[in-house]
């Protein structure tokens, strides 16, 4: 009775109240029930059968709705009974609002999922139907409901709107056969790493036949990577996530593009850095085909990652791959895929598997490889390397160097004389073959020369050796870099001038051979020395075993300094530590020579070298001696003999509060040796009454000092007495009674030593019991 009185009264309406233009079809935006008293009281007898009509028309959407959410039986009366009322009403159209447009608009998208064709003519009379109602195109109404999906990341049913309404047949639903819709939802799916969704939209686009470009690809994976940058939490996009998005862009026909990769190349951090290497490599291998405009350094580069990486099979069928597209096995080829770790083994297989001969710089990575694995590998390189000369390719100085690197570093003991002059028939055929190479080409624009670092290797090598045989070989090699225009490091410099004096057979042409090569052309050039080279020489040329009696010239010593300051070398305490260490050891042996009067010249001629240093320390103001050169100026005073000299630089120090414990022990150990009980008193109370804190070792000394001087007695209250109870924490340790028992010892008085240690110190007399064998 309901339907066929909205029926009747809607004919009535309609024949007084023509439909409305599209124009004004939305005009009417106030509901019927929000003025129901405005509605009784001022309309005619029809307004109240258009309110049935309007609860009829909302009934009927719902109930359609209720069918489609329920499943089970066709929705297709349903809907049938809701378009029929639409045929009845004069203004359905105002109806179609919220919420009965949203309920009407999920139920077709329920629709859409459906396995079965007439559910999804019924989606698109639905379609049709609220077009029509909304006074819109169909194509444009379809396209707000997929864009509203969208906005709400609803993409699992924008998905299956675009692909229903995308099939349909007999109305113009162009939108979905376009790109930018898809394009638009990928780029939502692939920001939220759907997988599932990008695979499903692939698939659906390639159905209606919308074809994915570049475009499509760049879209997929800035927006994977896009989602990482915006939140710091979120790592990159997975290996696996990256292969099954690569595989789908394979299946999809989606081709290689170099802005892509980049993409990829970029979206993955440091800590991700092989995660994107095996990801560029994927794509790379994957998408490349014939026409795609790869280069050769690109395919390249991706077989370099792959034999880094992967398997000798992978890198093989990588290899095929590129090949397809146009690849021509080079030299370059072999190069990339050698990987990182290639044997001679490995780089004869790939010369035969690519058909090349060989390349120079393959060569030379190999034999790097097989020098840093180590072993006895100096014959089997140079047997490699001249192989590699016989197949007529030129061979590098890359090559050159690692041959003789092999022959000359290989071992642990110093090469064998074969070795050297092996490695310089290596350089000399080298060197004979690229002068006929370039025959017309003057030396600086010669195709290529050795290595710098071949050149120091060969120089330090002929340094090592006292063979007065290699001076003219270190000589033409040196001869050969400035030919080269080759610059000579100052480690290089060095070896060289440090062979040349070492070969000398007086001190005075050592010095001169070392002004010869040591000094530059020009005040202005840079020095051919730097502060480890000019140190070397200054160590060498103390040591040189032409010196009488062993004693250097310290005015041609400080002549060298004067020459490093000249040239900008900032003087440090390391050049004073060389000699001042030299002339102690010079004093020790002397002092301990079995006649001192055969030594007693020697002592004083060393005792006047340390002064002429001391004074030199004195004299020269742009340079502070700090504390531990002192220290060791004064040790070798005391070891000289010149205990005055030794106590002077003590005062100096004390007075001037910069000494430390080293000089403490110094200064006490010098009194000892000197049989100076009252200066070592001296010391001592001066220390006590500065409050300065003596360490274990300089109590120590002082018991030594006082039983050198006989003082046992002494020594003993020291030990009981000073030493016990400090503040500072300070206590006799085993070596305190180990001293006081040493020189007990020689005069009879261990029992009584014992004894006192036993009584006083009790802890440590038991500790030294067993050790030291005493009965309780």
């Amino acid at each position: 009775m309901l339907l066929r009185r909205a029926f009747v009264e809607g004919r009535r309406i309609q024949a007084r109240h023509p439909l409305r233009p599209r124009s004004s079809i939305h005009s009417r935006t106030t509901s019927l029930a929000a003025q129901p008293t405005q509605q009784h009281v001022n309309k005619p007898r029809e307004s109240t059968t258009h309110q049935v009509s309007d609860r009829a028309f909302i009934k009927e959407i719902e109930h359609f709705h209720a069918v489609v959410s329920a499943g089970g039986k066709t929705p297709r009366p349903a809907f049938n009974r809701l378009r029929g009322c639409v045929g009845m009403l004069s203004d359905a159209s105002s109806l179609l609002q919220e919420p009965s447009k949203s309920l009407l608009e999920e139920a077709l998208l329920r629709l859409c999922r459906s396995p079965y064709p007439h559910d999804c003519t019924i989606v698109k009379d639905g379609l049709l139907m609220s077009a029509q109602l909304l006074g819109v195109a169909a194509a444009d109404y379809a396209a707000d409901v997929f864009n509203r999906l969208v906005d709400k990341s609803d993409v699992r049913s924008a998905l299956d709107w675009l692909w229903v309404t995308g099939k349909m047949s007999g109305i113009d639903v162009g939108y979905a056969l376009v790109l930018a819709p898809w394009h638009r939802l990928l780029e939502v799916g692939a920001g939220n790493r759907n997988e599932y969704l990008i695979a499903n939209a692939l698939t659906k686009m390639e159905r209606l036949k919308v074809s994915p470009t570049v475009d499509t690809g760049r879209i997929i994976v800035a927006a994977m990577f896009r989602s990482a940058s915006l939140d710091k939490a979120r790592p990159p996009p997975s290996y696996d996530t990256m292969k099954h998005l690569i595989n789908l862009f394979h299946s999809a026909g989606i081709p290689y593009d170099e802005h892509t990769l980049s993409v990829i190349k970029e979206g993955y951090t440091d800590a991700d850095e092989e995660i994107g290497r095996r990801v560029e490599l994927l794509y790379t291998s994957t998408l490349v085909r014939p026409g795609t405009g790869l280069s050769e350094a690109r395919m390249h580069e991706a077989l370099a990652t792959t034999a880094a990486n992967g398997t000798r099979k992978q890198v093989l069928r990588q290899l095929r791959r590129f090949q397809e597209v146009g690849l021509r096995p080079s030299e370059d080829t072999l190069f990339a895929v050698l990987g990182g770790d290639a044997k001679i083994d490995d780089y004869e297989y790939w010369c035969k598997t690519l058909g090349v001969s060989g390349g120079s710089k393959a060569a030379a990575k190999v034999m790097q490889n097989v020098l840093a694995a180590g072993g006895s590998s100096g014959p089997r390189l140079v047997e490699f390397y001249q192989h590699e000369r016989n197949k007529g390719y030129t061979v590098s100085s890359y090559m050159l160097h690692f041959a003789i690197q092999a022959l000359l570093s290989s071992a642990l003991d110093a090469p064998s004389e074969r070795a050297v002059e092996t490695a310089l028939a290596l350089y000399r055929d080298f060197i004979r073959e690229d002068d006929a190479a370039s025959p017309d080409k003057d030396d600086h624009s010669r195709r290529k020369h050795p290595e710098p670092r071949t050149y120091q290797l060969l120089l330090r090598t002929l340094t090592r050796s006292y063979d007065k045989k290699y001076l003219p070989v270190a000589i033409s090699l040196m001869d050969d870099m400035r030919r080269f225009d080759v610059d000579l490091d100052s480690q290089t410099t060095a070896s060289v001038i440090i062979l040349l004096m070492r070969a000398c057979p007086t001190p005075a042409e050592s010095f001169e051979a070392y002004r010869l090569l040591g000094k530059p052309p020009d005040q202005s050039d840079k020095p051919n020395l730097d502060e480890e080279g000019y140190n070397a020489i200054l160590d060498t040329f103390c040591k040189l075993k032409t010196w009488p009696d062993g004693i250097p010239s310290t005015k041609h010593f400080f002549q060298i300094v004067t020459d490093m300051r000249k040239h900008g070398v900032e003087l440090n305490h390391k050049a004073y530590t060389i000699i001042i260490g030299h002339l102690a050891r010079l004093a020790t042996a002397a002092s301990s020579a079995p006649s001192v009067l055969e030594t007693g010249d020697v002592r004083t001629q060393i005792a006047k070298s340390i002064a002429r240093v001391h004074n030199h320390l004195n004299v020269n103001s742009g340079f502070t001696p700090d504390v531990a050169l002192w220290n060791q100026l004064m040790d070798a005073y005391q070891r000289a003999g010149c205990f005055t000299e030794a106590c002077r630089i003590w005062q100096k120090l004390f007075a001037t509060r910069t000494f430390n414990n080293v000089s403490v022990s110094i200064i006490i150990d010098a009194c000892a040796f000197n049989q100076a009980h009252d200066m070592a008193v001296r010391v001592f109370t001066g220390l006590v009454d500065s409050g300065y804190p003596m360490n274990v070792r300089n109590w120590n000394t002082l018991l030594e000092c006082l039983c050198r001087l006989d003082r046992i007695d002494e020594a003993m209250k020291v030990l009981c007495l000073e030493m016990m109870g400090r503040e500072d924490g300070i206590e006799p340790d085993k070596e305190s009674i180990r001293i006081l028992l040493k020189f007990a010892a020689k005069h009879g008085q261990e029992p009584e030593v014992r004894s006192k240690v036993k009584r006083f110190l009790p802890k440590l007399y038991y500790s030294l019991q067993s050790e030291m064998g005493w009965q309780s």
